[in-house]
């Protein structure tokens, strides 16, 4: 492993472990927040309560990702070595076959960057659909808005029809 990739490895891990940390704290406070706050409506409640799960579990993801990244050091010696012994029989044009040792590091190799991939792609799809439940709860705010903002306007439309047509009967009662 080169210089470069090990140092933009580490840093992602240690990137992905703090940020992990920082948003863990932070949904917990959330959690302790809403136990203590009883002027929140229920609904509200329910939400912020299931994103601060979504959230905790995309931080588990998060730390998981690091974690699984991290480990690539232990291994991408060997596979390196391996990669670049299979090269250079190729360049001589000999076949050089796995032994049955290279062969299982392969196996558990690939099943490692499969696994590291899967743990992203389930951090992406936790992350879209908190990102999905966030919109649904605007539009049910941004649809409540809209109801309570027409309401007003039937009220004052009715209080100001009520008021001019007091002031026409009062005018034909002078006449």
């Amino acid at each position: 492993m080169s210089d470069s990739q090990l140092i933009f490895t580490l840093v992602l891990s240690i990137g992905l472990f703090g940020l992990a940390g920082i948003f863990t704290r932070q949904q917990l406070q959330t959690l302790r927040r809403l136990r203590e706050d009883v002027t929140i409506a229920e609904e509200d409640r329910l939400y912020f309560h299931r994103q601060a799960w979504r959230r905790l579990l995309n931080c588990g993801l998060m730390a998981l990702l690091a974690a699984l990244l991290g480990g690539t050091f232990i291994f991408e010696g060997h596979a390196q070595q391996l990669a670049e012994n299979q090269h250079e029989a190729r360049e001589r044009q000999q076949e050089q076959p796995l032994d049955a040792d290279q062969k299982n590091f392969v196996r558990f190799y690939s099943i490692y960057w499969i696994a590291i991939l899967l743990t992203l792609l389930a951090l992406v799809t936790s992350a879209f659909f908190d990102f999905w439940e966030i919109r649904k709860y605007g539009q049910r705010h941004f649809r409540q808005l809209q109801a309570d903002r027409r309401e007003m306007i039937e009220r004052e439309t009715a209080l100001l029809r009520q008021q001019r047509n007091g002031q026409s009967h009062r005018e034909e009662d002078f006449s």
